[in-house]
């Protein structure tokens, strides 16, 4: 009705205007005159219809009536949602501290997949597995006479490479890092790689048995 009451408004001023002027279009009168009595018409079955029907909020039939006080709750938090900085996607990668150490002298699937790609690349778990258990055959046998005091020696790469074991190249390189992140062994390129546990008198009297030159 407020829409209708205003057109009828505009129209008279405009027809008033128009005829003062001298240039009021006798087909623009009439014109003006049909749609105001539809619109009117159009009005009073609007209303009729309107107190038959809930009220209604926003414009919208049907839609649920809120308190003052959950509508005030509603745009502080649209507000507030407008002027948060958007959310950082989750990342991938996996920081040093995040990385859990595989227990002493164990080395699972689990530990394993749960190094970031970046550490273990492409290489199965099934060749670090081997290459663990020749680096633990030979630093073992290296050091089983037994000297208090005097430090483990280390088995170089190139004679672990000799045994079998993949330790060189981009893939050895992946399968020393892996190891070293669980905390396994440690390894530099000059010195060879070492086993982080201790070793037991058991291992060493084992392997006092075996002949010198390990079979692969």
């Amino acid at each position: 009705p407020v829409i209708v009451n205003n057109l009828k408004t505009n129209t008279a001023e405009i027809t008033r205007l128009s005829s003062r002027a001298g240039c009021l279009d006798p087909a623009y009168q009439e014109a003006s005159s049909i749609c105001l009595t539809h619109l009117g018409a159009d009005v009073e079955e609007a209303g009729t219809d309107a107190e038959n029907q809930a009220p209604v909020a926003g414009g919208e039939r049907g839609a649920p009536l809120l308190p003052e006080s959950a509508q005030g709750q509603s745009s502080a938090t649209e507000a507030a949602e407008a002027e948060a900085p958007p959310a950082e996607a989750p990342s991938n990668r996996k920081s040093a501290a995040s990385i859990q150490a595989a227990p002493s002298g164990e080395l699972s699937e689990e530990f394993f997949e749960g190094l970031p790609v970046s550490v273990r690349g492409r290489v199965a778990f099934g060749v670090v597995r081997e290459a663990y258990l020749l680096i633990e055959r030979l630093v073992v046998a290296r050091n089983c006479r037994f000297v208090a005091g005097a430090p483990l020696e280390p088995v170089p790469l190139a004679e672990l490479h000799a045994a079998g074991a993949k330790v060189l190249g981009r893939s050895g390189e992946q399968v020393l890092s892996s190891l070293r992140s669980l905390k396994l062994i440690t390894f530099s390129a000059k010195r060879g790689a070492l086993l982080t546990r201790p070793i037991t008198k058991k291992e060493r009297q084992a392997a006092r048995k075996l002949p010198t030159a390990l079979p692969r």
